[in-house]
């Protein structure tokens, strides 16, 4: 019914889209952004470009401050310093490191990904403890991130450092 030439074109065509589809992403999650500006702007607020090192660095210097699971004001603190209410979300901060035992071209992409779990548990906690639920930060949590973007990210060697912008209604704790 096809001739090969027809297989072919369908083969080499599915690239293209897939290339268009990432571009299109991309300029949305850009629009986003700037909406949320313009939308702030639009009701009198000024909107300063955020300083995601800056970001990163507050909210991890909040984490390491945690002294005991118990301690709910320290808990309370890492959600105040993680909450950004322009966007209504979480910024959270991975961190992962290579593993030396996948192929040296695989070792940057899981790292990436490893950080952005990592993030996304925090996001699963942050939520929690934002609600008063200031269970344990070693005990499993339950739940999944439907969407989120990475703002920052930054490979020193074998270590991945990203912070990650989830937006309170993405976050689905169980």
């Amino acid at each position: 019914m096809f001739s090969h030439n027809s297989h072919l074109s369908v083969i080499l065509l599915v690239p293209v889209i897939m290339v268009f589809s990432c571009k299109r992403e991309s300029a949305r999650k850009n629009a986003a952004r700037n909406d949320t500006a313009a939308t702030a702007a639009a009701n009198g607020a000024s909107v300063a470009p955020v300083d995601y090192q800056e970001v990163y660095n507050r909210v991890t210097a909040a984490i390491e401050r945690l002294t005991t699971d118990s301690d709910t004001v320290a808990k309370s603190t890492i959600v105040t310093a993680a909450w950004d209410s322009v966007s209504g979300g979480f910024y959270c901060p991975g961190k992962s490191f290579a593993n030396p035992r996948l192929p040296e071209a695989a070792r940057k992409e899981a790292a990436s990904k490893a950080a952005r779990l990592t993030a996304r548990r925090w996001a699963l906690l942050f939520s929690l403890w934002r609600r008063g639920d200031f269970r344990n930060g070693n005990t499993s949590v339950q739940g999944q991130v439907t969407w989120d973007d990475v703002v920052m990210e930054h490979h020193s060697g074998d270590t991945v450092t990203a912070l990650v912008l989830v937006p309170l209604g993405s976050i689905i704790v169980e």
